[in-house]
């Protein structure tokens, strides 16, 4: 015989959202479990906007009126952020989320929802199916019940932050072994500011530093982390804890529904088709391109970003290039070693160095055999070496030819005659140096980097066209965005911005959650 057990929830004091039930017994075995989407505390409210006139001219003020009110009508108090945007050469994509989405659904499940503001239309026993039969296809299990029903120990892979941590672990260099109970101090550097610290690793070898949250510390800093074992340094290995970038990925399919931007723009009525427009056009008198504009920045082919290739090999306990050339060798595809010197695509290389305060700060020493550890950035120029070349005609650079002599340097004029003259086929290499005494070489114990903190707060830029004169030319697509606009007491808020030079439609965007309120608007 069946003994069925019914429980009832009330759905109104369950959270909106993915909702996960599970039944399991003791030992953590999952017996039965399902996924459903609770929709019954979602409130929304109206936000309209007036506009202070009809139509706007190019690089005009532009006036909005916001008024944010629930359901009932009465004024909602809060904060929302807002985005206005050129219609006209907006970039239409696949993505078509919002926070409300985002939030509740497309974050809890698998794989690309297509139009996912759809399950969130009239509740109605149609939109209900296909929220139940969402959550059965690509509904997704995150919580591992061994653990929490106690069978399986639980293991801390990221504590609460309470500031920026500063932590890694300390292995011996040679055997790759943890190295437990040593002394580890870290300081960090900027302009006049400077944080320092002391701990011991624990058995794991694992260290921990936190900045004091109180401090305004952002931007980038320069780190440095000295390990010794009984008042001595201690040869090791310092890594730290830290990602650089995402992992390679596919391309989903919200990234290839692109729709172009010249089909946006055919898409358009055409402005000369008025025949009131026709009216006001102009011949201008045919000219005669005597002379072009040379370029005001020249870029290089290929920069390698040499510190960060090297912390992310040093974090991981990965051995290293030690000089130059072996970075060039492993991380440059078009580098090869031919008899005594490297070519890049068969061409030969030439070298600055340039430290900052001094532009051939390593004479007496190859350019090759250059230690990695004072090397920050290396700019390759091969098709725009000639432009650079004019440009820097007149500097003090100083640069080692192909054969890398390691007595004597030779002047851009020299290398302007060997590329423009003589025809010779070369390839500049600019390694831009530290050209300071930490960053020499390695040394026993030291560990030298930089330390990424809080990312300093940036305004929107907004443009002033206060005093604009006929001809002016702004193509902004953005014309105004604000994370945090803030309504008064009766719901209401006014901002202002200029137009760019070609809108004639704007599309608006306000989003935002006030007291368990969506503010929802486009």
């Amino acid at each position: 015989m069946i003994n069925l057990i019914f429980i009832n929830w009330i759905k109104e004091k369950l959270p909106a959202g993915c909702l996960q039930f599970t039944l399991y017994n003791q030992d953590g075995k999952i017996l039965a479990d399902r996924l459903a989407f609770n929709r019954a505390p979602l409130e929304y409210c109206r936000v309209t906007v007036e506009a202070d006139k009809p139509f706007y001219k190019p690089l005009e003020k532009v006036r909005l009126s916001l008024a944010v009110k629930d359901l009932s009508g009465n004024p909602v108090s809060g904060s929302f952020s807002l985005s206005v945007r050129d219609a006209g050469t907006e970039i239409h994509t696949g993505y078509h989320e919002n926070i409300l989405t985002d939030l509740l659904l497309s974050s809890e499940i698998r794989g690309y929802i297509a139009h996912p503001m759809q399950y969130f239309g009239t509740d109605d026993r149609s939109n209900r199916m296909k929220l139940d039969l969402l959550m059965m296809v690509q509904g997704w299990r995150r919580y591992n019940w061994q653990v929490m029903a106690g069978v399986s120990p639980f293991h801390v892979a990221h504590y609460a932050e309470e500031g920026l941590p500063v932590s890694g672990v300390v292995k011996s260099l040679l055997k790759n072994k943890v190295e437990a109970n040593v002394d580890v101090v870290f300081w960090i550097v900027k302009d006049s500011a400077s944080f320092h610290g002391h701990c011991k690793t624990d058995k794991k070898g694992r260290f921990h530093f936190l900045l004091p949250d109180h401090a305004a510390v952002d931007g980038e800093w320069q780190l440095a982390l000295s390990v010794t074992s009984k008042g001595k340094p201690k040869h090791c290995r310092i890594m730290l804890d830290r990602l650089f970038s995402p992992e390679a990925r596919s391309y989903s399919i919200s990234d290839f529904q692109v729709k172009d931007t010249v089909i946006v723009f055919a898409d358009t009525s055409d402005s000369l088709a008025n025949s009131n427009v026709l009216g006001m056009i102009q011949n201008l008198p045919q000219v005669v391109i005597k002379k072009k504009q040379i370029k005001n920045e020249i870029f290089p082919d290929l920069v390698c970003n040499v510190e960060k290739d090297i912390s992310r090999l040093m974090d991981q306990g990965k051995d290293y290039p030690g000089t130059l050339g072996e970075y060039m060798e492993r991380n440059i595809s078009a580098v090869n070693m031919v008899d005594t010197a490297y070519t890049y695509a068969n061409s030969a290389i030439c070298y600055i160095l340039d430290g900052g305060g001094s532009v051939n700060p390593r004479k007496g020493i190859g350019a090759s055999d250059h230690p990695i550890e004072n090397i920050k950035t290396i700019e390759v120029y091969d098709g725009n070496l000639r432009a650079w070349i004019v440009r820097n005609i007149d500097s003090n650079y100083g640069y080692y030819p192909p054969s890398d002599p390691t007595s004597d340097f030779y002047s851009m004029r020299h290398l302007h005659d060997a590329v423009f003259q003589a025809n010779q086929r070369l390839v500049l290499f600019i390694v831009r140096l530290y050209n300071d005494v930490l960053h020499d070489k390695y040394k026993k114990g030291m560990r030298y980097t930089f330390f990424k903190a809080f990312s300093p707060v940036r305004e929107f830029y907004q443009v002033n066209h206060s005093n604009s004169v006929p001809g002016d030319i702004d193509f902004r697509r953005t014309l105004y965005w604000n994370p945090d606009v803030r309504t008064d007491n009766n719901g209401k808020v006014n901002v202002s911005f200029y137009n760019n030079a070609t809108c004639r439609q704007m599309t608006i965007n306000a989003e935002g959650i006030n007291r368990g309120k969506c503010i929802i608007k486009e």
